[in-house]
């Protein structure tokens, strides 16, 4: 094989790793012992870790000196990198380092477009001041010259007008290129040395080859890629080979292995459900091996990927049908998967129904409600936990909040310094009187987050903003509302308690029976949305079925349905019915405004739990 396929080859091995894994950047940018580890073992050609010279307390240099395995002690491993970044292959995504979607183009290009991209990204004819400093964060040869791709450009220069067949020495490049020596610096920063690397790196794009004599001479190929005017016609057309299973031994589930000349757009694809495992290389050959996961299955089933699809992709990369192991295999997972959900919810249970119907008449524990299990239980949203614990503790509800779920949210950021600064800005600029931040800086901030640290800031902010927008109201203002709601809620339940009722409910009883009486004759049509409440909260009181004809905007269709009403809950200031369907078999939730007609039924409502007494569970409740 040739040094620009083995180069083309790991920097697809690169990219596949990144794709496959979730690499955190060290800086930003470089890859972690770790991971720089494990990509170690899956490149074409070894990547021994660079020595690094040291000064002497004599101030000599003392060479072959082993340092920690970094991505700068690497130096085929940051030229690659290198390449993928200067081609715009790989960014940082989030807090992760991940393909660009301008990979799709590389992968699909043909050999000779998709060395042309990596060449003319590593050295460009025209350096721009980016490019000059991603060379020297990288810490490739030259790094320290004032313009190192520059002075690379002078040296692609002589080699377009050297005859192919000539042999240049090394020692006449250096002259050539005047490259300039400081007496202090360390030996690999001498001309020469800089005058090696780049070599090294033409050799690693097989545009020259280098003797044991010092010189080096253009290649046909490399007379292509740098467009040297007599570069003879290069072929670059190759038959791409398909990948095959093969089993090893003493194992039942077979391997993928894929040749050297393996379509890239199919191996990047598989790299959701195989991981690379191995690359064996010779003189002549080059195979990768990739095992299947199971977890990378799941991963695929879980964003929505089908079983079939997933066939379909192994049988396009092979040209033929699956094993019948890895069917089996596949097979299993897919029959597995989805059985049992695992979800974290966090619940508001109560021991009375009644005690939840009357919370929920509050517009601000409304807004904390997510779903409704039953009429003693409900699902709280994660973010409004702690609202909802000072709701509950102002109602006479005292609820016990751990520290570690109230803080849960501001402790799992991906950057916390950056979001902390993000919210105090927000939050001082829509506060503050005397000072307000500039709105380009919160922008500025906001485009720095991660997406998903931009969500849990953006719910923080929410709740800090509603509590400081509620703390507007003066203590004699708010403690008189409270004194004066708190005196009217213990009127009412000490009237319970004591089974004695005021004149107003005896009247709201005697409204009722006429009502019963009236709808038992003919359906309450055309009624106002008041009176439809007043239905509803009496069909909740005497647990009793409703029949009702119902219109939904987005099918235009409008249904009679027999309901058995559970609870009445008001979002945003809108009614909304919570009501066993018996239509739909299932709980549905209805508008109220919706609501055309509605009728109570001689029925009783089965699936309603009847309250430990006989009163006190009253419309007037709801």
């Amino acid at each position: 094989m040739s040094q620009l396929a083995f180069l083309t080859q790991d920097v697809l091995t690169f990219l596949t790793f990144l794709c496959a894994d979730n690499i955190r950047p060290l800086g930003s940018r470089y890859l972690a012992p770790t991971a720089l580890s494990k990509l170690t073992r899956l490149l074409s050609v070894s990547d021994p870790i660079q020595l690094k010279h040291i000064r002497n307390a004599n101030g000599s240099w003392r060479a072959g000196v082993r340092v920690r395995a970094s991505e700068k002690s690497a130096p085929r491993i940051r030229f690659i990198h290198y390449l993928a970044e200067a081609a715009h292959l790989v960014a940082r995504t989030g807090a992760f380092l991940k393909p660009t979607p301008a990979l799709a183009c590389w992968l699909t290009a043909s050999d000779h477009a998709r060395a042309q991209i990596l060449f003319r990204a590593a050295f460009p004819a025209q350096p721009t001041p980016d490019a000059e400093q991603r060379w020297r964060a990288f810490g490739l040869p030259g790094d320290h010259l004032p313009a190192p791709l520059a002075t690379l450009g002078q040296l692609l220069e002589i080699f377009r007008h050297l005859p192919t067949d000539y042999r240049v020495k090394h020692s006449t490049l250096i002259k050539l290129l005047r490259v300039p020596a400081f007496d202090d610096s360390a030996p690999s920063d001498q001309p020469a040395a800089i005058v090696a690397g780049w070599l090294t790196l033409l050799e690693w794009f097989e545009i020259l080859t280098r003797d044991s004599h010092a010189t080096a001479q253009i290649t046909p190929l490399g007379a292509t890629l740098i467009e040297h005017p007599a570069a003879p016609p290069a072929s670059w057309a190759r038959a791409d080979q398909p990948l095959h299973w093969s089993t090893p031994r003493g194992k039942t589930l077979p391997d993928l292995i894929a040749p050297r000349e393996a379509d890239p757009a199919r191996i990047f694809e598989l790299s959701d459900y195989v991981a690379h495992r191995a690359t064996l290389c010779t003189k002549t050959e080059s195979r990768r091996v990739y095992q299947l996961e199971s977890a990378r299955v799941q991963s695929a089933l879980a964003r929505g990927i089908s079983l079939t699809q997933i066939y379909e992709c192994f049988e396009r990369a092979t040209a033929d049908a699956l094993p019948a192991a890895v069917d089996d295999w596949l097979t299993q997972i897919a029959a597995a998967y989805g059985r049992v959900t695992l979800r974290s919810a966090t619940l508001l249970q109560v021991t009375d129904a009644r005690i939840l119907t009357e919370l929920t008449r509050a517009q601000a524990i409304r807004q904390c409600v997510q779903a409704t299990l039953s009429p003693r239980a409900v699902i709280i949203k994660p973010s409004k936990l702690t609202t909802l614990a000072r709701q509950l503790e102002r109602r006479g509800y005292p609820v016990p909040l751990a520290a570690s779920q109230a803080n849960a949210s501001t402790k799992s950021f991906d950057q916390p310094t950056l979001a902390h600064l993000y919210l105090a800005a927000r939050l001082t600029h829509q506060r503050a009187e005397t000072y307000r931040p500039p709105y380009s800086i919160i922008l500025d901030l906001e485009t720095q987050l991660t997406a998903r640290d931009r969500a849990r800031a953006e719910e923080i902010f929410e709740i800090e903003h509603r509590s400081l927008r509620g703390s507007v109201l003066s203590g004699t203002e708010r403690s008189g509302v409270e004194s004066k709601d708190a005196t009217k809620q213990s009127r009412t339940w000490d009237g319970e308690r004591s089974g004695v009722e005021s004149k107003d409910a005896t009247k709201q009883s005697r409204t009722w029976d006429g009502e019963i009486a009236s709808q038992s004759k003919a359906p309450l049509a055309g009624k106002p949305l008041a009176k439809t409440i007043q239905s509803i909260q009496h069909a909740l009181a005497t647990q009793t079925a409703l029949e009702i004809v119902y219109h939904s905007p987005y099918t235009d269709a409008t249904t009679t349905r027999l309901i058995e009403p559970m609870r009445l809950e008001y979002r945003d200031e809108i009614p909304y019915l919570i009501a066993y369907c018996h239509r739909a078999g299932a709980e549905r939730t209805f508008r109220v405004a919706r609501i055309e007609r509605i009728a109570e039924r001689n029925q009783v409502a089965s699936r309603i739990p009847s309250p430990k007494s006989s009163h006190g569970f009253k419309g007037t409740r709801m």
